[in-house]
């Protein structure tokens, strides 16, 4: 389970959606904010994914669709990682909702306009019985639900 990937033979089904959210530190500007339009991310130092991790492919995917262009300051391979150096004041990064289960010292604002992606789960043998049912099982718990609503501030 896990966002689409890029590319894949594998059998994709769709298990859900999750918000991307803003994270930095507490003397940032964005932190007095209730949001961040995309926008504002241009030239703000910016903790990134390594280049082989998917969520750098979508990072960059994303900044490309809204003529953003980002300033790497240093790359990781996890997204709860970038979201803990971006509140110890490394810069800004964006991560799914999902990367702060652990609750990292750090500001969370959401973007505006919401951003969500899909989480799916992949199958190689989507018509097997046992794969069927692992599927439905998934589907039936649902997403982990990650309380965001004491990091973010309502308007």
């Amino acid at each position: 389970m896990g966002p689409e990937p890029t590319a894949t033979t594998a059998h994709v089904e769709t298990l859900g959606r999750e918000e991307i959210v803003v994270v930095t530190f507490a003397s940032h500007p964005f932190a007095s904010r209730v949001s961040v339009a995309v926008e504002e991310l241009a030239d703000e130092p910016f903790v990134h994914y390594d280049p082989d991790n998917g969520m750098a492919v979508w990072v960059d995917r994303f900044a490309a669709a809204h003529r953003v262009s980002l300033r790497p300051v240093l790359r990781t391979r996890s997204p709860r990682t970038a979201a803990q150096l971006a509140g110890a004041g490394m810069g800004v990064t964006l991560v799914p909702v999902s990367a702060l289960a652990g609750r990292p010292a750090a500001v969370v604002r959401r973007l505006e306009p919401r951003v969500h992606r899909e989480i799916v789960a992949l199958t190689l043998t989507p018509s097997d019985a046992l794969v069927r049912r692992f599927v439905a099982d998934l589907r039936g718990l649902g997403l982990p639900e990650v309380n965001t609503a004491a990091a973010l501030p309502t308007a």
